[in-house]
C-alpha cells in the first residue's frame, strides 16, 4: 500500500491593489511491502531423473513422475526476502502577489521553494550509491592473479591494475539513500494587459521542479535496492547426476540450516562477481541527485468578436534540465 499525507495551510491577505498568498506544503509519501518470496521453495521438475534413455527427455508425464518421486531439479531453492518500508518527506514554501497596477495592467509575482528530503527505509535496508575510489578487499588477490597471467596487449603492471569500489549502504548516521537537492528556488511571473475593451494580452514564465518520490522510472533504475537482504538456499538434490540423491521435497535442506541474508555486513564485498545492473534493472542511483527543472512560458492574445464569440492565439513553451538518464559507467562486460 501507499500512504500519501499532505498538510497545506495557506493565508490570503488583500491590501489595496495587492492580494498576497503565503503558504506551506508538507508531504509524506510512504510505501510498505511484504513479499515473502519463495519462502516455501521454488522447485522445477522435468524428465532428467525419470527418463528411460538419454534421448527420451521431457516426454509427456516425466515431470509429473519426478514430482511424485519428490525429486526436483538442481537449481531449486528456498528464498528469504526482507520487508520494505520506504518514506520520503518534502517541504514547500511559497509567496505570491497579484498586483493590480491600473485599470489595464495586472501583474502576478511569486516564488516557491521545495526541499524533497532523500528517500529512507525504516530499518536502513537499502544501498546508497557506489564507492568508486576505495580499494576493494579483493584487490591484492586480483593483482596477484593479474601478475601471474597478464592478458596480452594490456599495458598495465599489476600495481596499476586497480580494483576499486563497491556498494555502499545507508546506516543510522546517514539514512537517506540520496542527499537532498537544496537549490530548488522557483520564481514565477505573469501579466495581463487590456489593449482595448475587447482585446487582452496575457503572458508569463515560471520555473518548476519535479520530485523523485519512490517509484522507479522505466529505464532509469530503481532506488529500492535491498541487495544483500535477500538470499537463496540451494536445494542439493544430487551431486552425481542422479546416481544418488541428497535432497527431496520431504527434506529439501538436509543440513537443516537456511542461509541467512548478509544484509550490509559484507560491505565492499557485496555482490562480487555479479552484475551491478542494467538500464532496465536496479543499477546505481547517485547520492548527489538534482531534481529535474522545467522552465515553462507562454504569451497569448484574446479577442472578443461578439457577446459569445472569443478567439485566442497563444504560444506555449517548456525547457527541461537535469533530466535523469542512464549512463553506462563501465563498458566492460
Amino acid at each position: 500500500p501507499f500512504y500519501n499525507m499532505q498538510f497545506t495551510p495557506t493565508v490570503t491577505l488583500a491590501r489595496g491593489n495587492h492580494t498576497w498568498k503565503v503558504g506551506y506544503d508538507w508531504r509524506q509519501l510512504r510505501q510498505r511491502e511484504i513479499n515473502e518470496g519463495f519462502r516455501g521453495g521454488a522447485y522445477a521438475f522435468d524428465g532428467t531423473y525419470t527418463r528411460a534413455s538419454s534421448t527420451a527427455v521431457n516426454q509427456f508425464g516425466q515431470g509429473i513422475a519426478a514430482f511424485l518421486l519428490g525429486l526436483p531439479l538442481n537449481g531449486s531453492f528456498i528464498e528469504q526476502r526482507p520487508q520494505q518500508d520506504y518514506t520520503t518527506i518534502s517541504h514547500g514554501f511559497f509567496v505570491h502577489d497579484d498586483w493590480r497596477i491600473g485599470e489595464r495592467l495586472s501583474v502576478n509575482l511569486g516564488v516557491r521553494y521545495d526541499l524533497e528530503l532523500g528517500l529512507t527505509e525504516a530499518e536502513n535496508r537499502n544501498t546508497r550509491g557506489f564507492d568508486f575510489t576505495t580499494p576493494n578487499p579483493i584487490q591484492a588477490q586480483a593483482q596477484a592473479q593479474y601478475a601471474a597471467n597478464p592478458p596480452a596487449g594490456v599495458p598495465l603492471t599489476a600495481t596499476q591494475f586497480a580494483v576499486l569500489g563497491g556498494y555502499q549502504y545507508v546506516d543510522t548516521a546517514t539514512r537517506a539513500i540520496w542527499d537532498a537537492d537544496a537549490n530548488n528556488f522557483q520564481p514565477r511571473a505573469g501579466f495581463t494587459y487590456t489593449l482595448t475593451p475587447t482585446v487582452i494580452v496575457r503572458g508569463g514564465a515560471g520555473l518548476f521542479v519535479s520530485p523523485f518520490q519512490i517509484n522507479a522510472v522505466p529505464g532509469l533504475g530503481n532506488p529500492v535496492n535491498q541487495l544483500g537482504y535477500s538470499r537463496q538456499t540451494p536445494v542439493p538434490v544430487t551431486s552425481d547426476n542422479g546416481l544418488t540423491f541428497q535432497a527431496n521435497l520431504t527434506n529439501p535442506v538436509p543440513s537443516g540450516q537456511l542461509l541467512e541474508p548478509n544484509g550490509s555486513a559484507l560491505g565492499l564485498r557485496t555482490n562480487l562477481g555479479a552484475s551491478i545492473g542494467t538500464a532496465t534493472a536496479s543499477g546505481i542511483i547517485p547520492t548527489d541527485r538534482t531534481n529535474p527543472e522545467y522552465w515553462r512560458y507562454s504569451l497569448g492574445i484574446e479577442k472578443q468578436f461578439a457577446a459569445n464569440w472569443v478567439v485566442e492565439l497563444s504560444y506555449l513553451g517548456q525547457k527541461g534540465s537535469h533530466i535523469p538518464f542512464v549512463e553506462q559507467i563501465n563498458f566492460v562486460p
